[in-house]
């Protein structure tokens, strides 16, 4: 928000503790409990199970999907409902992810812990442990705002669209895409 201090903000090894409690209920409640179990094995079981079910379609999609975003070099980037952080795969080679001012947000701490292991190395990435509906970060803070599926977990669609929203500067675009399932159904009409 406008008032936020980062060197005030209380930190699990280098992720930022801003998670508001009021937002801990319904099925942000339940999916955080199942994203920090299941963490660990994510990017393992999403591989496999994807690849099994769907085969290359979820990667196409999401490499579809990243370049439909005008990137470019040193830009304010927020990832909402970061996870692992393994779709940053997906950004378009020709980015400088270092040079990018990136930040991401996860409900799930044990998401978070993973995206910093896997990602400290490739870019600039500060991470939030908050969740969508209630992002951290004052009006107008980023260039790109995208959530890539998993709207459809959150307990308030409806706020979290409007906290996006609110955090995008108004030149800006915004991306969101509703879960890859649903839209591999719509798209092969499973």
């Amino acid at each position: 928000k406008a008032d936020l201090k980062v060197y005030e903000l209380q930190k699990d090894g280098d992720i930022y503790l801003t998670l508001n409690p009021d937002y801990i209920s319904g099925d942000n409640a339940k999916y955080m409990t199942m994203y920090n179990r299941f963490a660990r094995w994510y990017d393992m079981s999403e591989k496999w199970l994807g690849g099994l079910l769907y085969g290359k379609a979820v990667d196409k999609l999401r490499r579809e999907l990243m370049a439909e975003i005008e990137w470019k070099d040193h830009l304010s980037v927020l990832y909402v409902s970061i996870g692992t952080g393994h779709d940053l795969r997906y950004i378009p080679k020709n980015i400088d992810l270092k040079s990018l001012d990136f930040f991401g947000a996860d409900i799930s701490i044990g998401m978070l812990k993973k995206c910093q292991k896997s990602c400290s190395k490739k870019t600039n990435l500060q991470l939030f442990h908050a969740c969508a509906e209630d992002l951290p970060f004052a009006d107008n803070s980023f260039d790109i705002v995208y959530h890539i599926g998993g709207i459809n977990f959150f307990t308030d669609k409806a706020k979290a669209m409007q906290e996006m929203l609110r955090v995008t500067m108004w030149t800006s675009n915004i991306r969101r895409t509703t879960s890859a399932r649903t839209i591999l159904r719509t798209l092969l009409l499973i």
